[in-house]
């Protein structure tokens, strides 16, 4: 009987000794967590660490246990690689409680960005007002004006193969008239945003739009950066014509020699047009701040500035960060072919009039044009 006695004894108190403890973890993120219960020591030491397996987005477990009363008891985890993601508050185990219940939703110390595909489309809705990339070297406002805006220009388009072929050029003193740099007017747009992207995730968006692929970003790297611009006075501008101004008259006022000159361009290139250059896309004043992040040494902890992807974890503390500058720039000139061009030439003896009709294929009438940098031909 004694021995009985003292047997339920020692069972009565060891029993005494633990609480059950109820475990419940949610991983409400959009990313797999790997969650491990970690019970400290009486000196906050981790005395034992129980691992839950994987946690896919959205999905829970729950675990029983006995723990020593006053213990604490922290929910920590983890992604792959052994990335240190999240840790919970101190659940510390009352003293005269036989169950005690916690629930706890993973949270995420970084930021998980599945893809960048809305950066890039907010990028490129943005840089889109500045008009295809077609290789044209951006120049000086001042410069373009003088030489592009307005004028005539007789080449063969361009083509996948190659960029335009400038057969011949008339300034816009000469065709129109000259924009002046006081009458030029800039777009009254602007943008402010920034946005993360992956290097090679925007491979398209530099070859397909001006500027994007020279600002800093790497579009052969997997590593993610940190793009923010400030841009004021972009986009597209047409001429204004002059009151009463017509391109044929002007046409027909050029000398015999200059008219032979464009009659026979457009006779030996049977793809040539003439083409009235009126649009610009400008920038005012653009500043583009770009950071490269570095990547996170595997096993290492993420932070606010530790970002997860495809490819791993990347992190933008201690980066330098680069800042491009554009100002009073056009980024791209085009304009629209001229329909139909009547060139009169007087013969020598000034008795006999020929009239050459120059007109462009049906297929190129009216047709717009973007230039992409071919040098302007001297007039003679």
């Amino acid at each position: 009987m004694r021995i009985t006695i003292c047997l339920l004894a020692v069972l009565l108190l060891v029993s005494c000794g633990t609480t059950k403890v109820n475990l419940a973890v949610n991983n409400p993120t959009d990313i797999s967590q790997i969650p491990r219960i970690v019970i400290l020591s009486d000196r906050e030491i981790e005395q034992e660490i129980i691992y839950l397996g994987k946690l896919g987005p959205g999905q829970s477990t729950h675990r029983s246990m006995k723990v020593k009363p006053s213990r604490n008891v922290v929910v920590k985890s983890s992604i792959d690689k052994g990335y240190d993601a999240w840790g919970s508050e101190k659940y510390t185990i009352p003293k005269q409680s036989n169950t005690f219940s916690i629930n706890v939703n993973l949270g995420l110390n970084g930021n998980y960005l599945p893809n960048d595909s809305s950066a890039i489309g907010q990028i490129g809705n943005t840089l889109s007002d500045l008009g295809p990339n077609v290789g044209f070297k951006p120049i000086d406002i001042k410069n373009a004006l003088s030489t592009w805006f307005g004028s005539l220009v007789v080449m063969i388009p361009p083509s996948k193969e190659q960029s335009e072929k400038i057969l011949y050029q008339v300034q816009p003193s000469r065709f129109s008239n000259t924009t002046t740099l006081d009458e030029f007017k800039f777009p009254e747009t602007s943008s402010i945003n920034e946005v993360k992207v992956i290097g090679k995730s925007s491979a398209n968006l530099a070859a397909n739009v001006p500027i994007y692929g020279s600002i800093g970003v790497n579009v052969s790297a997997d590593n993610l950066y940190n793009v923010h611009w400030n841009m004021n006075g972009f986009g597209m501008v047409i001429k204004k014509d002059p009151d009463r101004w017509s391109y044929i008259e002007v046409i027909e006022s050029f000398s015999n020699k200059e008219k032979k000159v464009i009659r026979e361009a457009m006779e030996q290139n049977p793809s040539a047009v003439m083409l009235y250059v009126n649009k610009f896309y400008v920038i005012k004043n653009a500043d583009f701040f770009v950071k490269e992040s570095r990547k996170l040494e595997t096993g290492g902890k993420l932070s606010v500035l530790s970002f997860v992807t495809a490819d791993g974890v990347w992190t933008f503390e201690s980066v330098t960060e680069s800042h491009k500058q554009y100002q009073d720039l056009v980024i791209n000139a085009g304009g629209i072919t001229v329909p139909v061009s009547i060139v009169k030439v007087e013969d020598t003896a000034g008795s006999k009039t020929y009239i050459y009709q120059v007109v462009p294929r049906p297929d190129m009438m009216q047709k717009e044009y973007l230039l992409s940098g071919a040098v302007p031909s001297k007039t003679p």
